[in-house]
């Protein structure tokens, strides 16, 4: 009998990760949901690391941290404004920076992460996480270089890894770290897929019996209506720029899943002494492993608006329970011999 590892992958986005919250909340009242890596970025980073690493149980922890990120109503202020409030800052996560009230021309940044440096360390407890069998990576971006930077537990994650992965620009600093500065992993991934690949590639690289899964919470609306205030527009903008990424980053994992079946027949039809063995790029191909089953499940509530900032009670609320919703209606996807297949 095979054995099925499963990655999963997290986004960033703000507030849209009650969203994922409320997916995992249903995924783990599956008695056959068992993980063996988790890749997140930004908002999807926070929620790896409390997943795999919760000062108590996982979701009880998700679903407090939450409870904290949600803001206090504020009375007699309409719904429409109480989804910007979180622009005067969080509690639990940000608070204007002094430096931005007194001299913003020559401020990098508008809020002060402090509350989420102590927020990670109330829910988070790093000796659990970084001992933990189920591999944590997060993503963060070289402010000089630009690059795409990859911080696992099994290196050893600490709280400034994950505070790094969730800098977003210009709204929050940089985090430092080792001499260098750190902005969100979302600048140029937001949907972590090749993090979640590589540790399925990574775990038991030379069983042939092994069947591996990716599944990828979409927190995005996959479709929303025309906006018609120019805040609608900058959310829906921001909407279709990252819906439209993790679209073609799923047409790229299809099309190396297409050239993995390809070399793998080669691999069975070649003679032994064939010269296209001794080439290095056909042994790098080789070591690529097949995704057997891809499980996408996404945001489909397109009434979903207020965007990642909005952290309002209602609107959490709503999409935890739009979450779990979906979570719940998900059929994992039959595993094929080589094409994945997508659930919806």
């Amino acid at each position: 009998m095979s054995r099925r590892l499963t990655a999963l992958a997290l986004q960033g986005g703000g507030a849209l990760g009650a969203y994922e919250f409320g997916v995992l909340k249903a995924l783990h009242e599956r008695q056959d949901f068992r993980l063996d890596a988790v890749s997140g970025v930004s908002i999807g980073a926070i929620t790896a690391a409390v997943l795999v690493g919760a000062r108590g149980e996982p979701i009880t922890t998700l679903q407090a941290m939450w409870d904290q990120l949600s803001l206090t109503p504020a009375p007699l202020v309409p719904d429409t404004l109480q989804a910007n409030q979180g622009l005067f800052g969080n509690p639990a996560m940000y608070r204007l920076d002094p430096a931005w009230l007194t001299a913003p021309w020559l401020a990098t940044h508008v809020y002060d992460t402090t509350p989420l440096r102590e927020s990670l360390a109330r829910w988070i407890d790093l000796e659990r996480l970084n001992a933990s069998r189920i591999r944590v990576t997060v993503t963060a971006v070289d402010v000089e270089s630009g690059e795409l930077v990859e911080f696992d537990n099994r290196h050893g994650l600490m709280l400034e890894h994950i505070l790094a992965s969730a800098s977003l620009p210009p709204g929050f600093p940089a985090t430092r770290l080792h001499g260098h500065g750190y902005w969100d992993g979302g600048l140029v991934s937001n949907t972590p897929l090749r993090s979640a690949i590589d540790a399925l590639e990574s775990l038991a690289p030379g069983d042939a019996e092994v069947q591996r899964e990716l599944i990828v919470i979409d927190a995005f609306r996959q479709r929303a209506p025309a906006p018609e205030q120019f805040l609608d527009v900058v959310e829906r903008a921001f909407e279709i720029n990252f819906a439209s990424k993790l679209k073609l980053d799923l047409k790229l994992l299809r099309r190396i899943n297409d050239l993995i079946e390809l070399v793998e027949e080669m691999e069975a039809a070649l003679p032994a002494d064939s010269p296209l063995r001794r080439r290095s790029a056909y042994r790098r191909l080789l070591a690529y492993r097949h995704i057997d089953r891809l499980w996408v499940i996404g945001n489909h509530d397109a009434n979903d608006g207020g965007g990642p900032a909005d952290f309002s009670p209602g609107a959490i609320q709503r999409r935890i329970a739009n979450g779990y919703r979906d979570g719940r209606q998900a059929r994992r996807p039959t595993a094929s011999s080589r094409r994945p297949r997508r659930a919806e």
